[in-house]
């Protein structure tokens, strides 16, 4: 079994390849439509790296160990090598059912990997729809292509709540990119969550 040590170390590389290699990963270079985010939310996917890169320098400080391998297991695919670009993906591909893995990077405490939950990504009339269906939180919101990944446009609701359309509350409006690492596996970040975190990762593996 590796030491504490060796993991955080392990760790603290993929912080330092945050500031590296700040173009490999798919969604550090989108460019979502002008008209798609509030202003707010706008100036959010804007610091994506820099939330990620804030959010993992506390978070290496947690000294749970199951959390820290879910983390650096996301983190391997953000980070290709340097050379590998991520390909286009037609959105309709994306269609299906998946167990969605939420990751909190720098609260309290600074790092909380999550039991999977089902999330969904389905056609709407606004476009493609993802959309987290258990758990106590949940989001709901369209994705738009945007480079080699889809930018994010959502908002939190609680389970016994209807939800509120983009837009309508600034506390529960969500800014992210989702990137995809496989058919099977996708990567969305939401930088600067309005709580509990300075970032969140959610990984989807399809069911």
């Amino acid at each position: 079994m590796k030491s504490k040590r060796t993991i955080l170390k392990a760790v603290a590389t993929l912080v330092a390849a945050a500031f590296s290699f700040p173009a490999v990963a798919a969604c550090n270079t989108a460019k979502p439509p002008a008209d798609l985010f509030t202003e707010k939310d706008a100036w959010r996917f804007s610091q994506l790296v820099e939330s990620r890169t804030r959010g993992l320098a506390l978070a290496v400080s947690s000294d749970r160990t199951a959390d820290r391998k879910k983390l650096s297991e996301a983190l391997v695919d953000l980070y290709p090598d340097k050379d590998e670009e991520r390909p286009k993906h037609a959105a309709d591909r994306l269609v299906g059912s998946y167990g969605c893995s939420i990751i909190k990077l720098g609260g309290l405490p600074p790092l909380v990997a999550y039991q999977a939950f089902r999330c969904e990504i389905h056609s709407g009339k606004d476009g493609l729809i993802i959309e987290k269906t258990t758990g106590s939180q949940q989001f709901y919101g369209r994705l738009i292509a945007s480079g080699n990944g889809f930018a994010y446009a959502g908002t939190l609701r609680y389970q016994d709540e209807t939800t509120t359309p983009y837009g309508n509350g600034p506390e529960r409006d969500q800014a992210g990119c989702l990137a995809v690492v496989s058919p099977h596996k996708l990567v969305l970040e939401l930088p600067y969550p309005h709580y509990e975190a300075i970032h969140d990762i959610v990984v989807l593996k399809r069911r």
